[in-house]
């Protein structure tokens, strides 16, 4: 993980705006300058190889994002010899290239703020998670959005075309992560709302057939409040007039002896 914040934290930033600030600032004449541009591209490429050594163990389609451009670039300048030569046939590349600088540096400065507050004990690393997995994918939903509003296609050199068709499949991927998790969710939340309607229904069934039993004529309830049949009720009241007629019996008895 230390490698790979170095590889997109500290090279993809500088690589980044290399080629945007050289045709910015520099004069004509050094874009134009063969050893000076070639120079350049060499260094860019023999760095941009040591960046994906750093971030391949993370994750190899990421290099795509953080360092592919540049590879591609750096060989077309190579090959070519001239940064004003490439800028005249194809004018939207500084565009392209600024437009993917910034996204590297929103993405890059979003996560590394967050995992300063995590580190701060700020926020928790779930929540760091949880907000990266959520944040990128939205940067390259609107990078790559906008690229193809400006038809990227017809105006790019085939050394970065092939860069920005993979960014491409990896926000369709992204969209079709995304949709599938929503989909999923809306599932189970559907599934939980139908075993809760069926339990309640089971409830008010079993809630109905303990009335129906409470309302049975040959259920009484006793003083101390236990429930019991009415034929219990009936051999208690037929002990009871047995142990009446015994004492009447024997009070009988008495009397008789008392005459005597």
């Amino acid at each position: 993980m230390q490698n790979f914040n170095r590889g997109r934290g500290i090279f993809a930033l500088i690589l980044c705006a290399v080629y945007p600030l050289m045709y910015r600032h520099l004069s004509v004449d050094l874009l134009m300058d063969t050893v000076f541009c070639r120079g350049v591209a060499f260094i860019v490429l023999l760095t941009t190889l040591y960046q994906y050594t750093l971030i391949r163990d993370y994750g190899k389609a990421l290099f795509i994002v953080y360092g592919g451009s540049r590879l591609g670039f750096s060989l077309h300048v190579l090959y070519n010899g001239s940064l004003h030569s490439i800028r005249e046939t194809h004018p939207y590349i500084l565009n392209f290239l600024e437009k993917e600088a910034l996204l590297i540096a929103c993405c890059v400065e979003f996560g590394f703020l967050w995992y300063y507050c995590e580190s701060r004990r700020i926020v928790s690393k779930q929540f760091v998670r949880d907000a990266c997995k959520r944040y990128h994918p939205m940067l390259m939903y609107v990078f790559a959005a906008k690229m193809l509003t400006e038809r990227w296609w017809g105006k790019l050199p085939i050394s970065v075309s092939w860069v920005m068709f993979l960014d491409t499949l990896l926000v369709f991927l992204f969209a079709y992560k995304m949709m599938k998790g929503i989909l999923l969710a809306v599932f189970e939340l559907v599934g939980l709302t139908k075993e809760k309607e069926e339990s309640s229904i089971e409830d008010k069934r079993a809630q109905f057939a303990k009335k129906q039993r409470s309302k049975s004529v040959f259920d009484v309830t006793r003083e101390s409040g236990r429930r019991s049949s009415i034929f219990e009720s009936i051999s208690d009241i037929g002990a009871l007039t047995s142990s009446l007629n015994s004492s009447t019996r024997m009070s009988s008895v008495l009397n008789d002896i008392k005459e005597d």
